[in-house]
């Protein structure tokens, strides 16, 4: 993002205010991207024996039957794209526990 904005930069004829309103918006972006990247889980890959529904590895994963099951049932489900969350594959992908 910084050197697409910093490619702009260079091609614009710009007034000073405008530049510095442009760099202050690449600061912002890098910042929010850089936060972003440094809490994301990586993904981990399972292959188990039997296929069973999204809601049971998301309590298996992730222990528990509180609230937040449900929510990672959906991502889940959502990273492997599946027509029926009650069906999962025996290969899919989940983020780290």
């Amino acid at each position: 993002m910084a050197e697409a904005f910093n490619n702009e930069l260079q091609n614009l004829a710009i007034s000073d205010s405008a530049s510095s309103a442009v760099e202050a918006a690449r600061n912002l972006i890098v910042q929010s991207l850089s936060n972003e990247i440094a809490t994301l889980k990586p993904i981990v890959f399972l292959d188990v024996s039997a296929s069973m529904p999204a809601l049971y590895w998301a309590n298996r994963l992730y222990g528990g039957a509180g609230s937040d099951v449900e929510g990672n049932a959906t991502t889940i489900a959502g990273l492997n794209a599946v027509v029926d969350p009650g069906f999962m594959p025996t290969t899919f992908e989940a983020l780290s526990p």
